[in-house]
């Protein structure tokens, strides 16, 4: 179903975006593409940190935890089979591993960073939030990338549009 939206998304804006901006876009987008997993994932960890610090009151390092747990599900599936193309199943719990180390690491990472900004720097806990995932997202591309989901050895079917220098 992503695919397929993504696929109508790309093909709208392939017919009306000037061909620089088009051109650009294509050639990154795995970049594009990580950006919206990410905010999708992202937007779920948001959402139920938020449902659980202002409805059930819980305290917001325990809802940073739990939101952050859920979304590390999603984020693996779309970033490992919609991002970076991977179908691979044989290496599929190494990758999880890996991926779960990482996502352990920057739990860490964001738990920290925001007890800092509310507690010693007096941001906002939503504010903080937001400011700590986006922190963390730039080295979690790169790790994914050429770690995790690398293409180390394998030849990887690219999509290639049949018009990128015409439009």
């Amino acid at each position: 179903m992503l695919e397929k939206n993504y696929q109508k998304i790309h093909n709208r804006f392939k017919r009306h975006a000037p061909p620089v901006i088009y051109n650009n876009v294509f050639r990154h987008r795995q970049v594009v593409k990580y950006l919206i997993a990410g905010g999708t994932s992202t937007s779920a960890d948001i959402l139920i940190y938020s449902l659980l610090i202002y409805f059930a009151s819980l305290w917001y390092v325990a809802s940073s935890i739990i939101s952050f747990t859920v979304a590390f599900w999603i984020s693996f599936g779309l970033q490992k089979f919609w991002t970076f193309r991977d179908r691979d199943t044989k290496n599929m719990m190494k990758q999880t591993y890996l991926y779960l180390f990482v996502a352990i690491v920057n739990l860490g990472i964001n738990t920290l960073l925001i007890y800092l900004f509310v507690d010693y720097i007096h941001i906002h806990k939503f504010i903080s939030k937001v400011i700590a995932n986006a922190m963390i997202a730039v080295e979690s591309f790169l790790v994914y990338r050429y770690f995790i989901f690398a293409k180390i050895g394998k030849v990887e079917i690219e999509e290639t549009p049949q018009e990128l220098n015409t439009h």
